[in-house]
């Protein structure tokens, strides 16, 4: 683009298997008068989006009441654990996905339709230019002819984005630019799950070479590229937030002011539920737990505040779901003060087999190639500040 184009933004669209994304406020991006988006020379914008899982509307109908597809996810880790230790290779093809399609027209423009048109067909190639290049890089020792039964277009948390613009009071010249391969899950090696051979079925191999093979495709797909730049993530997050003060005397039974606090455990992984263990930390322990790097950077003072009651609690919190317990702490004087002092040991489960929503089972089986994530000891890694005060908000 020329250094001195300015530019209108036209509209932003999204496609996704999983999420449907809208403006962050209900106010539109337009300039003073209402009427355009405008990006001048060496300038930025900044658009914000709210990302939602998608829940079509139920009618009611049986023709609704179906099973839950297998994930783009799962059936890699099927199709390749048959590809890599069966006989037979697999042939069957990932379910076809409906994709969700969320734009948004920037300033009095006229909406582009990306469903019924050929930019459809664009969405899709560039996904699919994007997936072929990332296969080859990190499965050189997989035919591409495998790929379609092994690597589905769409991972179920990916997003495309394209954005629309045209050139503002210049020769009318217009075009888009597109981004594809957003994953808004946290990150997790599924494809390692793959590279453990499953309880049977495993195809003899009687030739050496042969074995040998398979050998080197397993620490092929184990040392992948992705692999090793692979960010980690958190499954678990914790958050806390005040929900009440009181300094009745008669109620806290001192001169103390008393806060409760509401603790959110949000479980992030769409594979596995978490055991988790959270321990509450007072600052007048941290001492005792400079081994352990618990909030090094804490600056605050260490008898100004205390976890009070329970602090101990032990929950099970199933895949993208959230638990709340409440606890209470007991301050000295108002003011504000950092209370994320805590430490949480989670231990994955995997799903029940019944399948049910909340419910999950045996604790995650241990293998070779399994993700690091399934025990974790966690720490805050930000400040939590509250206000607190000798009246209740």
């Amino acid at each position: 683009m020329l250094s001195d184009l300015s530019v209108q933004l036209v509209q932003t669209t999204f496609s996704s298997g999983n999420y449907k994304l809208a403006p962050i406020s209900n106010i539109k991006y337009q300039d003073s008068a209402g009427s355009k988006v405008v990006v001048g020379p060496r300038q930025t914008i900044s658009l914000m989006f709210r990302a939602s899982p998608y829940q079509p509307e139920s009618d009611g109908s049986e023709d609704q009441l179906v099973q839950p597809k297998v994930t783009p996810e799962h059936f890699t880790i099927n199709a390749l654990r048959q590809y890599i230790y069966s006989n037979d290779k697999p042939k069957q093809l990932p379910e076809p996905i409906d994709l969700i399609y969320s734009s948004t027209v920037l300033g009095d423009h006229d909406g582009i339709d990306c469903v019924h048109s050929s930019l459809q067909s664009y969405i899709l190639r560039s996904q699919a230019h994007r997936r072929r290049n990332m296969l080859r890089a990190n499965y050189p020792m997989v035919p591409e002819k495998f790929y379609p039964a092994l690597f589905p277009l769409f991972e179920t948390f990916g997003i495309d984005f394209v954005l629309f613009w045209t050139e503002d009071g210049g020769q009318g010249r217009s075009g888009h630019h597109s981004i594809t391969g957003i994953d808004l899950g946290v990150p997790y090696d599924y494809v390692n799950e793959a590279l453990n051979p499953p309880s049977e079925g495993v195809g003899r191999a009687w030739l050496a070479n042969t074995i040998n093979e398979r050998e080197m495709l397993i620490h092929s797909i184990a040392n992948r590229q992705s692999v090793v730049n692979h960010r980690n993530e958190r499954p678990l997050d914790v958050t806390m937030r005040m929900s009440s003060v009181s300094n009745d005397s008669s109620t806290t039974g001192s001169d103390l002011g008393m806060v409760e606090i509401t603790i959110t455990i949000q479980n992030h992984s769409w594979r596995y539920g978490y055991r988790a263990e959270l321990c509450l930390i007072s600052p007048a322990d941290l001492d005792q737990l400079a081994g352990e790097q618990v909030r090094i950077d804490y600056s605050g003072p260490r008898s100004a505040w205390s976890w009070i009651g329970k602090t101990d609690f032990t929950l099970v919190v199933d895949s993208q779901q959230s638990a709340i317990v409440t606890a209470r702490i007991a301050y000295m004087a108002p003011g504000i003060i950092d209370i994320a002092l805590w430490k949480l040991r989670a231990s994955a489960l995997e799903p029940s087999s019944d399948g049910e929503p909340g419910s999950v089972g045996v604790p995650a089986a241990r293998h070779q190639y399994s993700s690091k994530s399934l025990e974790c000891v966690l720490h805050p890694i930000m400040p939590t500040f509250v206000n607190v005060s000798l009246s209740a908000e």
